[in-house]
């Protein structure tokens, strides 16, 4: 069996770190009024193919939105091509059901 190279704590030494924990009572301080606030939804950007997930596409189809559907597994074919095939059939099978 492997050591670790910390020393484990026991439970009393856990607890001793929580009961000092608690009678130093933290307190977050209220922000004043005088503060800045800031919008920081402006400041970070991101692409929307980081939140594409297998999930949405599938609720895409079932919403009806197939081009939103074809598009969410074109962008996670490229995204996980390990899963390349399995993405193909789903854009076959939507493509099938916007003829009908």
């Amino acid at each position: 069996m492997l050591e670790d190279s910390e020393p484990q704590n026991s439970f009393e030494d856990k607890i001793d770190i929580i009961d000092a924990f608690l009678k130093n009572n933290p307190k977050i301080p209220p922000v004043s009024a005088n503060t800045a606030k800031q919008n920081l939804s402006k400041e970070i950007k991101f692409d929307k193919e980081e939140l594409m997930t297998e999930t949405l596409a599938k609720v895409y189809v079932k919403q009806g939105k197939f081009k939103k559907a074809l598009l969410s597994y074109k962008i996670l074919s490229l995204k996980y091509p390990e899963k390349n095939s399995f993405f193909a059939d789903q854009i076959k099978a939507i493509k099938d059901l916007q003829q009908k």
